[in-house]
């Protein structure tokens, strides 16, 4: 089981860009990915300008690299898929969320990177949120793998319903029982997650309860505090899934 130097220093996760930290993983090492990237499709905060305009979210600066045009968007999530590439086993599954807006170009990211298309994941929130019209209760998580895919759980639909988190601490916070999900559903105990984009770090609170080893970079210091109050129960000792692996 490989894992970076970092990793068992107390904190699984570094504050840094996200392909930089990546590339400190081994080769090959990977079992599977969780994504949240910034959908970088102009979401407004509710707020109105003096003339009643909704005002776009990125431009009050609402989290780090929500404002890329849509070729930003293309030309940076193709670098962190290529690097993801390097890094997974061969069979790991790469989970990736997106809105109805992006996702015909994350797919396009996906197999122009090498990796390989098999689902489409809409997740189901239950209750739909604001705007006009056709109001959005879902979103869409492509799923991706390197090679063919590994052979997985069969009780999981692609349609997922859990209800959004109740005062989230980051804009586009996920539910960790929808993680848990994909988590359950891709890997086995003992085997390693990385999520590139942490936000608040629910991939990693989801990893420690299903028994994972989760890894995450968040590049923003603002939510680094809440990351480690997720993470204040220690990180798993990796002798316990090592010896986990030689009883079975």
């Amino acid at each position: 089981m490989q894992l970076p130097e970092w990793w068992g220093t107390g904190n699984p996760y570094k504050i840094m860009d996200c392909i930089e930290g990546m590339d400190s993983i081994p080769d090959d090492s990977v079992d599977c990915f969780i994504l949240d990237p910034p959908y970088s499709t102009g979401a407004r905060d509710g707020t109105r300008s003096a003339r009643g305009k909704l005002i776009r979210a990125d431009d009050r600066g609402w989290f780090l690299f929500d404002n890329m045009t849509t070729r930003g968007f293309t030309f940076f999530l193709r670098a962190v898929c290529l690097m993801i590439l390097r890094k997974a086993k061969v069979g790991a599954f790469v989970h990736i969320f997106c809105d109805w807006r992006q996702c015909p170009n994350v797919m396009d990211i996906v197999e122009s990177a090498g990796l390989l298309l098999q689902n489409i994941i809409v997740w189901d929130k239950i209750s739909f949120g604001m705007g006009v019209n056709y109001r959005n209760q879902h979103e869409f998580i492509v799923v991706a793998s390197k090679g063919e895919p590994r052979q997985t759980k069969h009780d999981c639909a692609n349609v997922i319903a859990v209800g959004r988190r109740k005062n989230p601490e980051h804009p586009t916070e996920k539910p960790e029982k929808l993680i848990e999900k994909l988590i359950l559903t891709t890997t086995e105990r003992g085997e390693i997650v990385v999520d590139p984009f942490l936000g608040s770090g629910a991939t990693l609170e989801a990893c420690r309860k299903t028994g994972r080893l989760g890894l995450g970079f968040e590049i923003s210091p603002d939510f680094e505090g809440i990351i480690r109050r997720r993470c204040e129960v220690s990180t798993p000792d990796l002798k316990d899934f090592e010896s986990e692996e030689q009883t079975s």
